[in-house]
C-alpha cells in the first residue's frame, strides 16, 4: 500500500518516511539509500527526523560491517 501511495504522491514525505522505517526493520540498504536521498529532497514537515535516520543507517552500516 505505501508503494502504491508512492507512485500516486511521489513527494509525499510521510509515505517516504514510513518505507524507510519498514525497509530500515528489513536491513534493506540499497532501497534505504534510495528513499533517503527522494526524502532529503522533499521534506518539508517531517525535516527533524534526517537525523534520526541518518543515526539508524549508520546503525546498519555498522551492523552489516560485523557481520
Amino acid at each position: 500500500n505505501l508503494n502504491t501511495a508512492l507512485l500516486l504522491d511521489p513527494q509525499n514525505e510521510e509515505v517516504l518516511y514510513m518505507l524507510i522505517e519498514l525497509q530500515l526493520s528489513l536491513s534493506n540498504f540499497s532501497e534505504v539509500k534510495d528513499l533517503n536521498e527522494r526524502f532529503n529532497l522533499v521534506c518539508s514537515k517531517l525535516c527533524d527526523k534526517k537525523v534520526s535516520i541518518a543515526e539508524k543507517i549508520n546503525n546498519l552500516k555498522k551492523g552489516n560491517e560485523t557481520n
